[in-house]
């Protein structure tokens, strides 16, 4: 099972999406989100213009993504 925390999307097995997740898009684009400004960036137009123009923002500073973010952080330094 794979989860990105920070957009909230399940992807894993066939099945029930668990509770609090959304369905992982029907085009499976992969994003990258900066964390410290909130700016998501589509992985593929990176890789096929070379460039990382913005896709949408997000806000990483209240709500689940600024939770997803925290555990990320905290699991991160204990390592």
């Amino acid at each position: 099972m794979y989860v990105t925390a920070a957009l909230g999307q399940w992807q894993g097995p066939v099945g029930p999406v668990p509770a609090g997740l959304a369905k992982w898009p029907a085009d499976e684009e992969l994003y990258t989100l900066c964390p410290s400004c909130g700016r998501v960036y589509r992985d593929s137009v990176i890789e096929e213009m070379g460039t990382a123009p913005v896709a949408f923002r997000v806000d990483v500073t209240a709500g689940p993504i600024a939770e997803a973010l925290r555990i990320h952080w905290n699991l991160s330094a204990e390592e």
